[in-house]
């Protein structure tokens, strides 16, 4: 990474930085760029499929601007984002949904639960950069009991950062993650394809995450997460911040990024606030 780039980057990591300026020309160059990296791609077969349901929806230039955007404006990685979506999109939710938003509908009954259950929570306060700020919670007492199988995580994971992505000023600033770890890690219990799909799904959503902050109060957990972020690349492992240490130290770190740590869901004490997922401002 080049000075500015790395700069850039942790300005936005700390809520102070700007979006791009998307001058109507600047846009259109860009719009016309991701078309022609996708006339490059061949083997596209989603892609294709959504393309003969609905051509509009897939061209369609405020849908392809959410992948820009989430590229920073980088029109050949905007195109593999694209075609990775459809892919995503029609392993995870079937060929019906490929040209259209999901809906609750689309969700079976233990997604529901899972969403209810507040696992994982989209807060109705942003950062002080205007980002949307989405918590997880990862812990085996809490998970075992309300999502019987780990890919159920990964389908509700993907309906909250759709719905997030439906916001023109999420899809510019980029999503703020907080993950609260609780206690040791059980490394018997970790599903090393869980994971890593998890971390697929960032090359696909059409939404950014601009800062990852990983909060522990157990240095096990804390020693496996610096571990696991040195295989990072580069521009993502500067994205990720590790919080260590009582409920209170992380509290008082977190708000030296921006964070509002008054409506994070978790009393000073550490226990968590189970209260159901909001959706932009809405509870479902």
């Amino acid at each position: 990474m080049t000075v500015q780039e790395r700069s850039r980057t942790y300005e936005e990591i700390h809520g102070v930085s700007d979006y791009v300026d998307e001058t109507p020309t600047f846009v259109e160059n860009c719009l016309l760029q991701l078309d022609e990296e996708l006339s490059r791609i061949s083997q596209k077969a989603a892609y294709d499929i959504a393309e003969q349901q609905n051509r509009a929806y897939v061209t369609d230039d405020k849908f392809r601007l959410m992948f820009l955007r989430a590229t920073g404006f980088h029109p050949q990685k905007a195109a593999v984002r694209l075609v990775a979506f459809f892919e995503g999109k029609l392993r995870y939710f079937g060929a019906e949904t490929l040209t259209r938003q999901i809906q609750l509908s689309d969700l079976d009954a233990d997604d529901h639960v899972g969403l209810k259950s507040g696992l994982m929570q989209v807060l109705p306060t942003r950062d002080r950069n205007g980002r949307p700020i989405y918590v997880y919670f990862d812990c085996d007492s809490l998970v075992d009991e309300e999502f019987k199988m780990p890919p159920l995580r990964l389908r509700v994971f993907i309906f909250l950062w759709l719905m997030m992505a439906e916001d023109e000023e999420n899809q510019k600033r980029g999503v703020v993650v907080v993950t609260i770890l609780i206690g040791a890690a059980d490394v018997g219990k970790i599903d090393p394809e869980l994971v890593r799909e998890f971390s697929r799904l960032e090359n696909w959503l059409p939404l950014r995450s601009s800062a990852v902050h990983q909060c522990t109060d157990h240095p096990l957990t804390g020693f496996l997460l610096r571990t696991a972020a040195m295989g990072l690349p580069q521009e993502t492992r500067l994205r990720h911040k590790l919080h260590f240490g009582t409920c209170t130290e992380i509290m008082y770190s977190l708000m030296g990024y921006g964070i509002p740590v008054d409506v994070l869901p978790v009393s000073g004490s550490g226990i968590i606030k189970r209260t159901p997922s909001i959706v932009l401002g809405s509870t479902l």
